[in-house]
Formats: C-alpha cells, sequence, structure tokens
C-alpha cells in the first residue's frame, strides 16, 4: 500500500500481509518504469534532503534582495461572487499582504471586494536587474554541496 500526500511530496509505503498475485506485480514493474522515465517523481527526495529548502528559500530572498527596487506601489481589488468565498480568499491574502507591506521602498495595498465579483491591478515602479549580481546568485546556488546532494538524490 502507497499512501501520498500533498500531491506526492509525502510518501509511504506500507507491506501488507497478503500474496501478491501475478498482474499486481506486473502493474508494479509497469509502474516504476513509468516513474523512472518521468522526472516529476524525483523531485520529492531532493526535497527531503536536508537543508535543500532551506537554500532554495535563501537564494529566493538573495534574487530579491539583488534587484534594485525604486518607488514600486501596487494596488489590488480582488472580489468573488460570493461574499462568503471571497473571506476564504481573504484569509489565504490578507496575512500574505500583512507581512508585504511592511517592505522597505515598496507600497502594497490589498483590498477585498464582498460586493460583486471583481478584479482590479495597478501597479507602477522601477525594478532593474543587474546581471552579474544574479549570475553570481545562481552560480552559489548550483555550486553548493547541499544542492548537488539534493541532485544526486533525484
Amino acid at each position: 500500500m502507497r499512501l501520498y500526500w500533498a500531491y506526492g511530496l509525502l510518501r509511504s509505503r506500507y507491506n501488507l500481509p497478503s500474496a501478491q498475485t501475478k498482474s499486481a506485480k506486473v502493474r508494479k514493474s509497469k509502474e516504476k518504469s513509468q516513474r523512472s522515465q518521468s522526472p516529476v517523481w524525483k523531485y520529492p527526495a531532493a526535497l527531503r534532503q536536508p537543508g535543500f529548502c532551506r537554500r532554495v528559500i535563501k537564494f529566493i530572498i538573495d534574487l530579491w534582495h539583488s534587484l534594485e527596487k525604486k518607488d514600486i506601489c501596487v494596488a489590488l481589488h480582488i472580489g468573488l461572487d460570493d461574499p462568503a468565498d471571497t473571506g476564504q480568499l481573504w484569509s489565504l491574502i490578507g496575512p500574505l499582504a500583512g507581512l508585504l507591506s511592511s517592505l522597505q521602498s515598496t507600497s502594497l495595498l490589498i483590498e477585498p471586494v464582498f460586493h460583486e465579483a471583481y478584479f482590479d491591478f495597478e501597479g507602477a515602479g522601477t525594478i532593474r536587474i543587474i546581471p552579474l549580481k544574479v549570475l553570481s546568485i545562481m552560480l552559489g546556488m548550483i555550486l553548493s554541496p547541499i544542492m548537488w546532494k539534493g541532485f544526486r538524490q533525484a
């Protein structure tokens, strides 16, 4: 028996005390051959590597800090047909909006609209990408030992 959680990111295998039929064995070998060809099955092993997720998060943060941002203003108004659905959406977006509004050199406004289905996005600002900074961060990520261990696990 196999148990998959979070769309296959967490997997468990349990051996049951019963005899397997020949058709089950054939099915099992077909599943293994399909998994070996598909790279999607290999990613969770890399994610389970200690420190791998922490390194990926550090990479994303370093990339964000390498960008030169000036006068960024974002206003987002979101509403769904049903006010209850809008409330559920806001329960996910609201805390994120609070965290993002504390960023320096940015002005972020996310507001729910409960009375109608509505989507309005306005944004302005300057984001400057310096290729050498980005390249050095990417090389640091690729050459880190944790990444190589994760690739070997995959």
